[in-house]
């Protein structure tokens, strides 16, 4: 009897943690929900939203069954293992729908890719930009990375760069660009409820960067986005050529499109990783030159005046890269996991639970 008491409270402290994950990806996913606004995605995220519901009322009466029943415990834990798998499936078809939907693609079909490539998510998602291997720890890094590898795959110019030959009428469910939206504060509003500043420190979080150079450069390459290129486009960094996906609404242009903020904030954060680790530049003057100009040739008859742009375009990212660096959280914000890990601490403890909440 013991021992089957010792089993349903380890059990009944993993199943905690199983429903404090599955809480915090179905809050986020919601908010999404009530964000967006059109018509036909709105439907099919009630569709998903009603499915969600029913899961979760049929998890909790599952892990209350397995809490306090005195079922024998190689029984509990088959059946946990069961429900865990379940509930990973739930966390990551969830994050794996979010950004699907910033990419305009097919969450089912990224899903069924994503599993094939991490082998039943019992392995970690391994992506590559430049000469670097970044590996995803968790579903939503999962997600970013896969859909963001994913579009590029589809839209690039290079045939060498393609990874999966995926088909784009298979993937892509549309092509209309969702352009930047602004609370009554005048403040960028992603779909998800995150500030523009907030999402940019997720997708760098996730490749273990600082944002604080990602937005100083998006800071002097789209005027605080305020662009024609940022606005119309998603294109928040002045992103130009060099095996960047061809545009899908002008076809070869200057500067590329990106479907929506969210897409062309997470690319902006790619693309700056992938010329970092290729450019072979050590510091942030030599990074200005290639960033600016790519290369200047010594017999350019240009050359000094380029030297003087990149020179002034180093002191602007410079200067304000070491502003937000200084308070990554006051300009960044706490990650939205760890401000949901924090609030459920705390009424743990009020409560008087000894329980140490761990969301990664």
């Amino acid at each position: 009897m013991r021992k089957n008491k010792k089993a349903r409270k380890r059990l009944t402290f993993h199943s905690l943690n199983q429903v404090l994950r599955l809480m915090f990806a179905f809050v986020s996913s919601l908010i999404i929900i009530v964000n967006y606004k059109e018509e036909e995605q709105k439907k099919q995220m009630e569709q998903d939203t009603k499915r969600m519901e029913a899961f979760f009322e049929s998890f909790d009466e599952d892990v209350e069954t397995l809490a306090m029943t005195n079922l024998e415990p190689k029984i509990a834990e088959n059946l946990f293992a069961d429900y865990t798998q379940k509930a990973k499936y739930r966390e990551y078809e969830l994050a794996i729908a979010e950004y699907s939907l910033y990419f305009n693609l097919d969450s089912e079909k990224v899903f069924e890719l994503t599993k094939e490539l991490t082998n039943d998510f019992s392995e970690p998602l391994t992506i590559t930009i430049g000469r670097k291997s970044f590996t995803a720890t968790n579903a939503e890094d999962t997600a970013m990375f896969i859909t963001c590898a994913i579009w590029k795959d589809i839209y690039s110019t290079k045939d060498s760069e393609k990874k999966y030959n995926l088909k784009k009428e298979e993937y892509v469910t549309s092509e209309k660009i969702v352009h930047l939206q602004y609370d009554e504060n005048g403040n960028i509003i992603m779909r998800n409820g995150l500030t523009f500043n907030q999402f940019l420190g997720k997708a760098s979080y996730a490749l273990g960067k600082s944002p604080a150079r990602a937005l100083a450069i998006s800071d002097i390459e789209s005027g605080h986005r305020t662009s024609k290129q940022a606005k119309e486009k998603n294109n928040f960094a002045g992103i130009m050529g060099g095996g960047v996906p061809v545009d899908f609404i002008d076809k070869n242009p200057s500067f590329p499109a990106y479907p929506s903020p969210e897409a062309g904030t997470i690319y902006h954060v790619f693309n700056l990783e992938r010329m970092e680790n290729t450019s072979n530049r050590n510091n942030l003057s030599q990074f200005a030159i290639y960033y600016v100009w790519g290369s200047i040739k010594a017999n350019d008859p240009e050359k000094e005046k380029k030297l003087v742009t990149a020179a002034t375009w180093c002191e602007s990212v410079s200067g304000n890269e070491t502003i937000y660096a200084s308070n990554e959280e006051y300009y960044f914000g706490i990650p939205e996991e760890k401000e949901i890990e924090n609030e459920i601490q705390l009424a743990l403890t009020k409560k008087g639970y000894n329980y140490q909440v761990d969301l990664d």
